[in-house]
């Protein structure tokens, strides 16, 4: 991946009734996107029960590819490997070259990090949003499950 960077922040939603919410995140961004492996699941209430929307890609030897992809994570686990890797620039520092995400809430004096590259495989996360310019997910399998089943609930430590 090229060009990241990752910051905290505050992911703006709503619950069923309309009210809004708002989660603790880490808001990672990359202008360019190879991933391996990726599962991706986000747990909703409903007046059913929790339902999980689950979403893998990357397998069979193809990666899930992306450009201009931000992704708002509660949990993250994976294999990581960064380049030129500049960690506790601010979030408002005029030399980033991209700006806070849309939808989201970051303090501009912020803590963040920024790499010209990374490399993330065996991407597993809890995830609150993601949006990209384009996004291409190879051997797609998406899954609403029932009950509460994110993707982390299968790492073992």
């Amino acid at each position: 991946m090229k060009t990241s960077f990752q910051y905290g922040g505050i992911a703006e939603g709503h619950d069923l009734k309309g009210n809004a919410q708002h989660h603790p995140v880490t808001i990672s961004g990359f202008s360019n996107a190879k991933i391996t492996n990726m599962c991706q699941s986000l747990v909703t209430p409903t007046p059913l029960g929790n339902i999980t929307l689950q979403l893998k890609t990357g397998h069979k030897g193809t990666p899930a590819e992306a450009s201009n992809i931000y992704l708002d994570v509660a949990e993250l686990d994976t294999d990581a490997e960064f380049t030129n890797l500049d960690i506790g620039v601010a979030v408002g520092d005029p030399s980033h070259k991209t700006k806070p995400q849309a939808g989201t809430v970051a303090s501009p004096y912020a803590f963040s990090q920024r790499a010209d590259r990374a490399v993330l495989t065996n991407v597993k996360q809890k995830a609150w949003a993601t949006t990209a310019g384009t996004f291409k997910l190879p051997n797609l399998k998406l899954r609403l499950l029932g009950g509460d089943q994110p993707c982390y609930q299968d790492i073992k430590d």
